[in-house]
């Protein structure tokens, strides 16, 4: 009997997985296995781990025919690799398996729910190229679903696309029954979220339009669930457009807050009403899922399409998650903040209080990539101060900082890396003030990447960072400030 591609990607990514040195990868933050990761999958709670699924090619550092990869944690922390479960291989998902999710059945059996694209649309007559699909596992090894596939365009309302149908995001209500959310499109390229119902999970039935994008682009990863009494739903937008004669992707994360109704069975919301999850630079596809403790967690993929030529030469992996976060709604805001488990992997500690910085400056200990630091920043009685400036990383060519402006309520994370050119998006900025005349940051540093938290989780600034050179952090001060800063390794 032949190889299937399964086999072969299992086969392949053990061997290569295995040549990669932990000092070629993140510290504490999950990285492709080898080849290519882009969006979590299938982010759930089974058999007592945490299970973390993705977009796979484990081919290339590029973009291929998607699989589905696999690692799972006991503590959102210490990530093992596992085999591949999806392989691009049926009639229905030849060209990739792409995003889904997982829930389980009342049988105690792990149900996944993927997007599969077919490269041949006759396959399907007038139904499409995208459906939704089932594979059904055990935690490790899982099988696709014979009645493949189970949704498809056509169970859409006239005047649906046929090949712009995926990433369900599904849930399981008290009774046992399942409801999912899917992204889908109209035939005039504007996006919408659509509703399906099932009573077992493998029959399913089209529910509602649950939202229609003002603009034209599509509405990528929808996830909806109630968060502390409120309403919420998390959308990718992808819009692509010429420069010129160069197409160019804008690709943002965005939320609403809505009246739902009992377990989501509706979401009312204004679909014009969008604010930003991530303000930074690389952050796309989050998704969420609950903890065995009742909290909320998300974990995004610390990329995006806008960039994917930023990379460090050489490495033989491409692709992480962002640190797993704790979200909330507190006055009808989204909150993030780190999980709670991102304190054990704290180590030495440097501190520095009420420390004056005018012009540029350094403090002693605040070396290193591998950090959690925690920096309160304060005006000063009757000294101005005109803007903030910490480098997380310059090396005298490259930089990535963090910027804020009070006078304007703005903060501004910043890469410039000029061996990538001058096209490409440099900065993101957001609305930021301080607060009783101070403001709070958080920052997780890894090998290669920036999370800064601000006013308590507030407002988010991710960015990827290509460069291992100009570690530790420095400061600029326009006028005067004065800050408290504490600094804990991280193991």
């Amino acid at each position: 009997m032949s190889e299937t591609k399964l086999e072969k990607a299992r086969a392949y990514e053990e061997a290569a997985g295995s040549t990669v040195p932990a000092d070629l990868r993140p510290r504490y933050h999950l990285s492709s296995r080898c080849g290519w990761m882009n969006d979590p999958n299938g982010f759930s709670f089974y058999g007592g781990k945490y299970h973390m699924f993705y977009q796979y090619y484990p081919y290339e550092n590029k973009w291929g025919p998607m699989h589905w990869a696999h690692a799972a944690s006991a503590d959102l922390l210490h990530w093992e690799y596992l085999p591949a479960i999806l392989a691009p291989e049926e009639f229905y998902d030849s060209f990739g398996c792409f995003s889904g999710s997982c829930e389980t059945l009342p049988d105690g059996r792990h149900f996944a729910l993927y997007t599969g694209v077919a490269n041949d649309p006759s396959d399907f007559g007038p139904a499409g190229l995208q459906t939704q699909n089932i594979a059904v596992g055990d935690g490790v090894n899982y099988v696709k679903y014979e009645g493949n596939p189970v949704i498809t365009p056509a169970m859409l309302p006239e005047g649906s696309s046929f090949i712009d149908f995926r990433d369900p995001k599904v849930w399981k209500c008290k009774d046992g029954s399942m409801r999912c959310v899917i992204a889908a499109m109209d035939k005039n390229g504007y996006g919408m979220i659509v509703l399906f119902s099932s009573e077992d999970g493998f029959k399913w039935k089209f529910e509602d339009v649950l939202a229609h994008d003002p603009e034209p682009a599509m509405w990528e990863c929808p996830d909806m669930f109630e968060l502390d009494g409120t309403g919420l739903f998390l959308t990718s937008q992808l819009r692509v457009f010429l420069q010129g004669s160069v197409r160019e992707k804008d690709c943002r994360t965005m939320y609403f807050v809505g009246e739902t109704g009992d377990e989501m069975s509706y979401f009312k919301f204004d679909e014009t009403s969008a604010r930003p999850i991530d303000l930074g630079l690389d952050f796309y596809a989050p998704q969420t899922m609950v903890t065995p403790d009742g909290r909320r967690i998300m974990i995004g993929w610390m990329q995006n399409w806008e960039s994917l030529g930023n990379r460090l030469p050489g490495l033989p992996w491409y692709g992480q998650m962002t640190a797993p976060r704790e979200i909330h709604v507190r006055d009808g805001n989204l909150i993030q903040n780190p999980a709670r488990e991102l304190l054990a992997l704290r180590g030495e500690k440097t501190e520095h209080r009420d420390v004056e910085i005018s012009g540029k400056a350094k403090l002693e200990g605040l070396d290193g990539r591998f950090a959690d630091i925690e920096l309160t920043l304060r005006e000063i009685p009757g000294k101005n101060l005109d803007r903030f400036r910490m480098n997380l990383l310059d090396d005298g060519k490259n930089r990535v900082s963090v910027i804020f402006t009070p006078s304007e309520n703005k903060m501004v994370v910043e890469r410039v890396f000029p061996e990538f050119g001058k096209t490409k998006i440099t900065q993101r900025k957001g609305t930021v003030a301080m607060k009783d005349g101070k403001l709070d940051l958080r920052i997780l540093l890894d090998r290669f990447s920036a999370e800064v938290f601000a006013n308590n989780g507030e407002a988010v600034f991710t960015t990827c960072m290509y460069t291992e050179s100009g570690d530790g952090v420095s400061f600029k001060v326009d006028g005067s400030c004065c800050v408290d800063v504490v600094k804990y390794d991280m193991k």
